[in-house]
């Protein structure tokens, strides 16, 4: 292969601005997609970033239709694009056999990973590897991927020392990615391109600074995937370097490396270096390992279903749907309640949602830009090109390493795709310019015109999404202080922007649930019910929205609403338990269902096989107690209090399930009129929680009923003290009151 021809070549000198205008561009999507968030919506970072990348592509599809009608595109090789197309093809055509049609199409909530997403990959591809550069204008393109970076990183740091100003949950740093794992999996894309830069470029004080940032970032997210992924590329890169001699180890390269060691040390400190050994600890005690032993759960389950769907899969981003069917008992042990929505492993979730053809097609479209890449390595005669082919091989290759234990991500696929584009127009010859006749050009601007019309219609669309998802999480936040006649506009504004979309049905019905609770206005309930029946036929799938339904009329059965649950609501009791039959909280749902019917038997059976599920769990203890004591059974009501009392005073841990426990407790004795016992009771739960207003209205109502008013009247006054506004203990006050006029 001869030199490659840089920007000295006149074939490649079609209007330079343009090229540079268009790079902006490039680097708009680069910075808006990895540093863009919100903390005024639910979904903080993947809302924004959706937006951004739609807009973006939409502007960068009509520059690309411009350069398609110049004739200023380079051609992609065939042993490329047809499995390119084919993947395409086959993702549209395995969609029609989604299980959930709007799933597979949108994605799940709060990932959108559907087909349109999938679709948007595509096109980024193909714009850029038909993009007319040369070397020189994609180092330039790299130059700005890094830096977009940068930010992100330090951010990173900044919240490893707890510096961050917006008071996001305490977890591993997660940056303006939102996940440690897609964080660090997006820095090991771009760590390649550095330590050649690195290498290669003049200023490696710049590059080294980066480089420390970035590794600095990378521990600090305890991401072991990714860490794999970068050891392997790196080593690959530097073990290049030091074959081909373009390394000598230098006094200035040996010092060089003793500052960036020091530079990560500093940014990390003794903590973080702790935290990082244990957590490397962790690759010797795989057995043990929850996360690992989480993944594995993950994977048998998605393997049943791919044996089950071998061909066209269940749809995109469908595990969240398919799951609950396949979700084995060990699930119980570790992520209790948790229906998760991806399968913690890109190959798997590929062959489970599009079939294993899909797979096949994808591992063969990678396998034709990785061997493009290798030929280009092994024929170039020029050794700065080599380099960055290398580079190019690393970056994708940490990528893919990464991805046996990773997952799709907005902030982090579309940043591959692009780079897998441009390691296609980097081994392109660089005067390679379309010779596309008139009938090529015609479709292809065709085809540019319907991608346009579909990003324009996806970015209006989410937009809407994204003041949707404000308007409710205001009133989520106002919860049942404000009056629902000022609530109601509100959630009928934003149902109005996202139309038959079940998750927002899901958050008004909520709303009306929560404003029924204190109220029991009957209203609300029925239009919390005719939101959730709609959520329901627009995803059958959901148990979340099933539960939802029956908890609305396990509360309409306690006040009095209804005099047996709706048929609705019954038929949503028995799907889920045939949808999810290894899920200790949907027996927990019907079981306070079947409580609230009076139907005490068939709530105690279906305890116990939560119980079963997931043994030792206080929740489950409790409400059996609740049951028992509302059946009478005196003697099992009091066994299940005290076990739960026995193993938490064993551990000397008071929560909450504590309290409780002791409350039903004293409810118990109060039923026997053993009030000595129940005061006895009530005192401990007084001595562990002084604070706790509801144990002194308890103790007041103890005394009443003994017809000692004095006392009764100083517990309901202490409970006062401490609640001024509680309404049981007024209402424990006025009625000692009344009692003292007669």
């Amino acid at each position: 292969m001869a030199e490659r021809k840089t920007d000295n070549n006149p074939g490649l000198l079609h209007d330079k601005k343009y090229s540079i205008s268009e790079d902006l561009l490039w680097g708009a999507l680069f910075y808006l997609v990895a540093l863009l968030f919100s903390t005024n919506i639910e979904f903080h970072f993947t809302l924004p970033k959706l937006a951004a990348l739609r807009i973006a592509t939409l502007l960068l599809v009509g520059l690309w239709m411009f350069r398609l009608k110049r004739g200023q595109l380079k051609t992609i090789p065939c042993f490329i694009f047809l499995p390119f197309l084919t993947l395409a093809a086959w993702w549209v055509l395995s969609t029609f056999f989604a299980l959930h049609m709007p799933t597979a199409l949108n994605g799940v909530h709060n990932r959108y990973n559907g087909l349109w997403s999938h679709g948007i990959y595509l096109v980024l591809f193909l714009i850029v590897a038909s993009l007319p550069a040369d070397e020189n204008r994609i180092r330039r393109i790299l130059h700005i991927f890094i830096t977009a970076l940068i930010p992100a990183a330090l951010y990173a740091i900044m919240q490893y020392y707890h510096l961050d100003p917006f008071p996001w949950p305490a977890a591993r740093p997660a940056s303006t990615i939102g996940h440690p794992v897609p964080l660090a999996a997006l820095l090991g894309l771009a760590i390649p391109f550095v330590l050649t830069l690195l290498i290669r470029e003049e200023n490696k004080i710049y590059w080294g600074a980066v480089l420390a940032i970035f590794l600095s970032a990378v521990l600090v997210t305890l991401s072991r995937g990714p860490w794999i992924g970068i050891i392997i590329s790196s080593s690959a890169v530097i073990g290049f370097n030091l074959k081909g001699k373009t390394i000598k180890f230098t006094n200035k390269h040996i010092l060089l490396f003793i500052l960036l060691l020091c530079g990560v040390s500093i940014l990390l400190g003794y903590k973080g270096i702790a935290e990082i050994r244990d957590r490397v600890k962790t690759f010797t005690a795989i057995k043990t390992d929850v996360s690992l032993m989480g993944r594995v759960i993950y994977y048998k389950a998605a393997l049943r279903a791919i044996n089950e769907y071998p061909l066209f899969g269940t749809g995109f981003e469908s595990f969240k749907i398919i799951y609950p069917r396949y979700r084995p008992l060990e699930d119980n042990k570790i992520f209790a309640d948790t229906t998760p929505t991806m399968v913690h492993n890109g190959y798997l979730q590929t062959a489970l949602t599009n079939g294993i053809p899909a797979l096949l097609f994808y591992l063969v479209f990678l396998s034709s830009v990785m061997l493009f890449l290798v030929r280009t390595y092994k024929k170039t005669p020029n050794m700065q090109t080599k380099m960055l082919a290398l580079a190019f091989i690393t970056s994708v290759s940490s990528y893919l390493i990464q991805d046996f234990s990773g997952w799709l991500d907005i902030a982090l696929t579309p940043f591959f795709w692009i780079i897998l584009g441009l390691s296609v127009s980097f081994c392109s010859e660089a005067n390679e310019l379309s010779p596309l006749g008139q009938r090529w050009r015609i479709s292809g601007l065709f085809l540019g015109v319907i991608c346009a019309a579909l990003l324009l219609f996806l970015s209006v669309r989410t937009i809407k999404d994204i003041r949707a998802n404000i308007i409710f999480r205001e009133l989520k936040s106002l919860g049942a202080k404000a009056a629902m006649t000022e609530i109601e506009p509100r959630i009928s504004e934003g149902l109005s922007m996202v139309q038959g979309d079940y998750y927002y049905e899901d958050l008004a019905a909520a709303l009306y649930a929560m404003n029924f609770e204190v109220s029991g206005n009957r209203e609300y309930y029925r239009k919390g019910t005719e939101l959730l029946e709609a959520a329901t036929v627009h995803n059958p799938f959901d148990t979340d929205v099933l539960i939802h339904r029956v908890a609305l009329d396990t509360a309409a059965l306690r006040k009095g609403i209804l005099k047996r649950s709706a048929n609705q609501a019954e038929d949503a009791a028995l799907k889920l338990l045939v949808m999810d039959k290894h899920n200790a909280a949907l027996y927990e749902a019907v079981a306070r269902l079947r409580a609230a019917e009076k139907r005490f038997s068939a709530a105690i059976e279906l305890i116990e096989k939560a119980k079963f599920l997931r043994p030792g769990n206080n929740r489950y203890l409790l409400l059996e107690g609740d049951l028992y004591y509302q059946m009478n059974d005196t003697s099992r009501a009091v066994n299940s209090y005290r076990t739960i009392m026995a193993d938490m005073e064993k551990k000397n841990t008071y929560s909450q399930d504590w309290l409780t426990a002791k409350r039903g407790l004293a409810l118990v004795f109060l039923g026997e009129k053993e009030y000595s016992s129940a005061l006895r009771e009530v005192a401990e739960a007084i001595e562990h929680f002084p604070g706790n207003a509801s144990a002194y209205i308890l103790q007041g109502d103890i005394y009443a009923t003994m017809n000692n008013f004095p006392k009764a009247g100083e517990s309901f006054a202490a409970a006062l003290t401490l609640e001024p506004s509680n309404p049981y203990a007024r209402k424990g006050i006025e009625q000692l009151e009344a009692i003292s006029k007669k």
